[in-house]
């Protein structure tokens, strides 16, 4: 028996029931309804707003609420925000809990900038105390600024 003959047989007959695999595959995922996507994309948090969604779904008519330490606050924040961030979150949250949970607008919680996970932990937090409509500001402060 020749081996390197053998092997490449085998390789050819590997590669065409990948190929046939794959085929397959694909016919089903474009016959299927219900068939789940090919990857999931990065940002598929649904609470992560942009910017440019407060703008259009909301008109900036949303409660702002700031999740940076109070130097960094009171260096500039976004006009009405509260400030919370979550390493005062029981010092601060008793006083500001009415105020937030009777806001009949949609919340928005940012922090820093994009790699910032306090907004995140904030808007979580809320939701969990039984806030409704709150969500977080991909790219924070930052993309504030932007404006």
């Amino acid at each position: 028996m020749n081996l390197p003959r053998f092997l490449g047989a085998c390789s050819r007959d590997v590669l065409v029931l990948l190929g046939l695999t794959l085929v397959a595959a694909a016919v089903t995922k474009a016959a299927h309804p219900g068939a789940p996507p090919w990857f999931v994309q990065p940002d598929a948090d649904p609470y992560s707003v942009s910017r440019a969604e407060v703008r259009e779904r909301w008109n900036d008519e949303v409660l702002w609420i700031d999740a940076r330490s109070a130097a960094s606050f009171e260096a500039g924040h976004q006009v009405g925000a509260l400030r919370l961030p979550p390493d005062e979150w029981n010092e601060l949250l008793a006083d500001l809990f009415d105020q937030i949970a009777s806001s009949d607008r949609p919340i928005v919680v940012y922090c820093d900038g994009e790699k910032c996970g306090k907004s995140k932990d904030v808007a979580t937090r809320l939701r969990e105390v039984g806030v409704g409509d709150v969500f977080h500001l991909r790219g924070g402060w930052t993309a504030l600024q932007a404006k």
